[in-house]
């Protein structure tokens, strides 16, 4: 079953980082060196 607080996710291979957006903030968490 999906997470209802994760609104979106994107990753970029190139930079390894991964963005996740929240539903309820809005707010953008960036994780680094994501293999």
């Amino acid at each position: 079953m999906p997470s209802t607080s994760i609104r979106k996710m994107a990753y970029d291979p190139d930079s390894r980082i991964l963005s996740v957006w929240l539903v309820a903030s809005g707010k953008c968490y960036q994780f680094e060196d994501v293999p």
